[in-house]
């Protein structure tokens, strides 16, 4: 221990203390061995009890004995099932044994957990006196998380009050603002959003669950004045402490992060009905969703058209092949649409060009917020919100756009449906502080969330500043810094594309290492890449389902696996780069609509017979359709 004088044994003190140790274990060993003897008999006599007793006080962490203690109990409750008073007096003298045994094992999950056993089956629980314990053994160690997770337990049991329980938090982060485990409690207390004296919901009828359910998503999550305060006192006091800035971020971020859709997109080239969500989404949720599809042929009017659904058109596909995805599609073809359509029609539908007018219908829940985020998502009812898409026979694609903020629903920290006007103070504060800690990295950290979110005027610059500052006091994470650097670049590029409703970003140059939210760029025609550091294709470039032209220059490519899921993707330039075998560029043969490779500035180009390799590999031929490799000299199929 520190500040004690470390007495230093003899080699005889040593030998006896050893002897001492190993005949204690070897007595423990044959106790034990006797007691496992007996549950293997079915032995569940009372007089058992007392030896385990001793045993699990002299090594509380033997699971073993307590759960052959826990079955000559029940053995004993049967017996006694007459006689409540001797159950009390049973279950009474576990609660004191538990609690000699917490004295020595504090943090021993078996005791824990044999003394939430026996308040579960005990005839008369006194909550409020474990609550009493808790808190003794939390003024001990703060944070004996084993301590934590039964007193949860305790609240859940013991009806005990969220207002109560809050009350404890206050005066435990008083005692000492550093108590992570406090601000954790206080956190959870807070986003449970009803009443700590509901039990477990498994104690629930259903109709009962469900108006909790419902209770919980219409709970406030505004920022509760009384708890920034909270957290404002405890950063000004301890400025350096992670704990309260911890608690500070989760305040700001707190609460359900909804997800929108942001746009529709119909391609008669790729034959498909596309949904794009700002996050992603399951499968299962999509069927919440009302979608219409009417088709009618060029010459015809609306009263012959088709209307399928996407039950007709054999279910929602993901861009992922994947249970979860931001880009969902329905297949809309030649050959499935006519299939549909009238015997009589259906000659108008198999040679000609058709009209296509698409409606998805989104049931508003309430307190919805989706109009705080959605600038142009309109109504068709007071319980719907509605989107259409529509493609006239001369039109190739349509797409439908919301008007979303990428800034807002890409930002980590802060809840996306807070306005920013309502975060200047906060922002203000933030500033306050760090004009007297201006090296303060949490403060530093938070400045730059809620500049990003508010966007107040030449924001930029103080960002940038901001990161220079973490760079310089905190150069253990540089690169972590560096990579905020270049991400938030992408985004404010990302954000101009949708501001200005371009389909086309230049992300050249940014210092980026790999790719982030690619589902923002599902439907963007023409990406710049290029002069980055980026070494592989992830999968979720599937989400590229629309890019024609794909520059890749001056990256760190080592291989071009993955590229094949880009099913409009005609212009690809991946020029120096690190590709350096063919296998590394074997892919390219299985893109559908690929045209023209740039690739110049590899080692691949300079393996003999490059073309050969690429005009009889099996995929190439199966594809039917040529493209061109560019390099030193331009080679053609």
């Amino acid at each position: 221990m520190h500040g004690r004088v470390k007495i230093i044994q003899t080699a005889e003190q040593e030998r006896a203390k050893k002897l001492k140790k190993d005949q204690i274990s070897k007595e423990f060993s044959e106790e034990c061995e006797k007691l496992w003897l007996c549950r293997e008999n079915d032995d569940f006599n009372e007089v058992h009890l007392e030896k385990i007793g001793s045993l699990v006080e002299t090594s509380p962490d033997t699971a073993t004995l307590w759960n052959y203690r826990r079955e000559i109990i029940m053995h004993l409750i049967r017996n006694f099932s007459e006689d409540q008073e001797k159950v009390s007096k049973l279950f009474e003298s576990e609660l004191n044994l538990t609690t000699r045994c917490l004295y020595s094992s504090p943090k021993s999950y078996t005791v824990w957990y044999h003394r939430s056993w026996v308040m579960n089956n005990h005839t008369s629980p006194n909550w409020e006196s474990e609550l009493k314990l808790c808190n003794q053994a939390l003024t001990q160690d703060e944070r004996n998380f084993h301590c934590w997770d039964y007193r949860r337990f305790v609240v859940s049991k013991g009806s005990i009050s969220t207002e109560l329980e809050l009350e404890f938090t206050d005066s435990a982060i008083e005692k000492n603002m550093s108590n992570y485990s406090a601000w954790h409690y206080r956190g959870e207390l807070l986003a449970s959003g009803s009443n700590a004296s509901v039990s477990s919901s498994e104690s629930l009828n259903p109709q009962t669950q469900l108006n909790k359910k419902q209770s919980q998503s219409r709970f406030d999550f505004s920022l509760p004045n009384g708890e920034l305060d909270l957290v404002h006192n405890a950063i000004f006091t301890d400025p350096a402490d992670q704990s309260p800035w911890f608690y500070y971020w989760w305040l700001l971020g707190r609460g359900e992060r909804k997800v929108y859709l942001r746009e529709l997109y119909i391609s008669r080239k790729l034959g498909r009905f596309v949904l794009v969500f700002s996050s992603v989404k399951l499968i299962q949720s999509l069927k919440d969703l009302q979608v219409s599809i009417k088709v009618f042929p060029c010459d015809g009017t609306i009263s012959n058209s088709i209307t399928l659904t996407p039950e007709l058109l054999g279910g929602w596909n993901s861009v992922l092949d994947e249970q979860l995805s931001a880009v969902w599609w329905l297949p809309l073809n030649q050959d499935l649409v006519s299939r549909y359509a009238p015997d009589n029609d259906r000659h108008l539908y198999q040679c000609q060009p058709w009209n296509v007018v698409a409606q998805v219908r989104i049931r508003k829940a309430n307190g919805d917020g989706n109009q705080e985020i959605c600038v142009n998502m309109p109504e068709d009812s007071a319980n719907y919100l509605s989107l259409q898409c529509c493609m006239d026979s001369h039109q190739n694609e349509s797409l439908t756009r919301v008007t979303l903020d990428p800034l807002r629903l890409l930002n980590p920290m802060i809840l996306p449906s807070h306005d920013p006007k309502d975060l200047i103070g906060e922002l203000n504060i933030v500033r306050d502080l760090l004009s007297f800690e201006p090296k303060n990295k949490w403060a530093l950290l938070t400045l730059i969330s809620l500049l990003r979110f508010i966007r107040p005027h030449n924001f930029h610059e103080e960002v940038k500043e901001a990161l220079n500052v973490l760079v310089s006091v905190d150069p253990q994470r540089s690169f972590y810094y560096e990579h905020l650097r270049s991400l938030y670049a992408a985004l404010d590029v990302l954000a101009h594309a949708y501001e200005d409703q371009s389909r086309e970003v230049v992300l050249h140059n940014l210092d980026m290492s790999c790719f982030r939210n690619l589902d923002w760029y599902a439907l963007m025609t023409k990406i710049d890449f290029s002069n980055n550091s980026i070494v592989r294709i992830p999968d979720t470039f599937s989400y590229l389902i629309s890019v024609s032209e794909l520059n890749l220059d001056d990256n760190q490519l080592v291989t071009l696996y993955g590229i094949s899921r880009l099913p409009s993707l005609t212009n690809l330039s991946v020029q120096r780069n690190r590709l350096c075998t063919f296998e590394s560029i074997e892919d390219l043969v299985y893109c559908p609509s690929l045209r023209v490779v740039y690739i110049n500035g590899n080692e691949v180009i300079k393996l003999p017979q490059l073309s050969n390799l690429i005009s009889k590999h099996p995929g190439f031929q199966r594809q039917g359709d040529s493209f061109s490799l560019v390099y030193d000299k331009t080679f053609h199929h």
